[in-house]
């Protein structure tokens, strides 16, 4: 007659083995997701392994799916490499607002630093994200450049709301800084097609 412990059915004793001065049975189980696994009887009566490695560590906090390695622990959450770091990823960056909202100038302190440590900071950032466009496919780098568009224009339109209210000096030099950007934009927007157009013609 079978027995119930957590979400594990003991069958039958498959062997023995030393705890201490005993020896305990060893019992093949199965978990109610249909996995079989044996379990020692003290882990087993004392619900220390209340069901399969699987079913204890639960899905995968960053894709959902299960966690089926054997060698991953059972504390693990997370079902691969990529997911583990994706993972670590999002808790970095909620680390790093924690620290922002509580610092106003946690950004510029933190460009600053960045600059001092490497005059070629901003250069270099502009080539890691110029190979990690050209590595993505067509779709992903217009979903991707659709995204940073989109957080650019909301930082925008917060920044100028609060310049408007707050500091009328700072507003106008703000607009004229973008406008000064918008017109070296289609300057180099021009100049692209006229070369462009110079280079089909010959």
């Amino acid at each position: 007659m079978p027995n119930r412990f957590g979400q594990l059915t003991a069958y039958l004793v498959v062997g023995t083995v030393r705890h201490g001065r005993n020896n305990v049975n060893i019992w093949e189980c199965q978990c109610d997701c249909g996995r079989i696994l044996n379990v020692d009887q003290n882990s087993l009566f004392k619900l220390i392994v209340p069901a399969c490695k699987v079913c204890r560590r639960g899905p995968c906090v960053v894709c959902g799916k299960d966690i089926i390695n054997e060698e991953y622990s059972v504390k693990r959450n997370t079902c691969s490499d990529e997911c583990w770091r994706e993972n670590r990823r999002a808790k970095q960056l909620a680390a790093y607002r924690i620290r922002a909202a509580k610092d106003p100038d946690f950004h510029k302190k933190h460009y600053q630093a960045a600059l001092a440590r490497d005059p070629e900071h901003n250069k270099k950032r502009y080539q890691r994200k110029l190979e990690k466009l050209r590595a993505m496919s067509e779709k992903d780098r217009r979903a991707f450049l659709d995204k940073e568009y989109k957080i650019c224009n909301e930082w925008t339109k917060a920044k100028r709301a609060f310049l408007r209210e707050h500091d009328p000096v700072g507003y106008e030099a703000f607009l004229k800084k973008c406008r000064q950007g918008h017109n070296r934009h289609y300057r180099r927007k021009k100049e692209r097609e006229r070369k462009e157009a110079e280079a089909k013609s010959s």
